[in-house]
C-alpha cells in the first residue's frame, strides 16, 4: 500500500494541521470516518488499519516538526517505509534510519533521468511522447525519488499509453494536494 500526502499548508512555513493529515491518510486507507472527530480516536483507527501491513508512507514537502505517532502511524514492521521530503534542514523527525541529502533535478537532467529509467533511448524521435514526457516531468518537479518512480511504471506501457498515463499521474496528484 502506498500514501502519498503532500503535508505543506501551502507557502507559509506550516504543514497541515493534525486533523487535515489525519483525514488525508484515513482517505487513502478508505477507513469511514463518520462521526469520529477525536484527533487520539483517528490515531487510533489509522493505527490499527495500518498495524501488520506493509506500506510505503511518502510524507511530502514537510515544513515543520511532525509527529507521526500521533497522526496514527505505527512502528515500521514487514517491511514498512516512511520518505520524508523537505527544502528544511532542521526539521526533526522519530525514527529515522538515515538522512539522505536529495537536490532538485535541473529540467535537462530531470529528462535525461526520466529517459534511462523508463529505458526509452530514442524518445527524442517521437515527438508526441516527447512532449508528454515534458509535461511528466515538469509534474515531478525535479524530484529524483519522484522521476525514478513514474518512469518505472512508464517503462513499462507502450509509447501510445504514455498520454493515458500522464492523465492519471495528474489526477492522482491533484488528490494528493488535500
Amino acid at each position: 500500500m502506498v500514501m502519498w500526502i503532500k503535508v505543506s499548508a501551502g507557502e507559509g512555513n506550516e504543514n497541515l494541521d493534525m486533523s487535515q493529515l489525519q483525514n488525508a491518510i484515513a482517505k487513502r486507507l478508505k477507513v469511514d470516518m463518520e462521526g469520529t472527530c477525536d484527533s487520539d480516536d483517528i490515531a487510533k483507527i489509522i493505527s490499527n488499519e495500518l498495524n501488520g501491513k506493509r506500506y510505503l508512507l511518502l510524507l511530502d514537502d514537510v515544513k515543520a516538526d511532525l509527529d507521526i505517532h500521533q497522526m496514527g502511524i505505527p512502528p515500521c514492521e514487514n517491511g514498512s517505509k516512511i520518505v520524508l521530503t523537505t527544502r528544511e534542514s532542521h526539521i526533526r523527525f522519530p525514527r529515522v534510519d538515515r538522512v539522505v541529502k536529495v537536490t532538485y533535478l535541473s529540467p535537462k537532467e530531470s529528462f535525461r533521468m526520466f529517459q534511462d529509467v523508463a529505458n526509452c533511448p530514442k524518445l527524442k524521435d517521437d515527438r508526441e511522447a516527447e512532449a508528454c514526457a515534458w509535461k511528466i516531468i515538469r509534474e515531478c518537479g525535479g524530484h529524483p525519488l519522484l522521476i525514478n518512480i513514474i518512469a518505472s511504471v512508464f517503462q513499462k506501457k507502450d509509447l501510445n499509453l504514455w498520454s493515458e498515463g500522464f492523465k492519471s499521474l495528474k489526477r492522482f496528484s491533484e488528490k494528493g494536494q488535500h
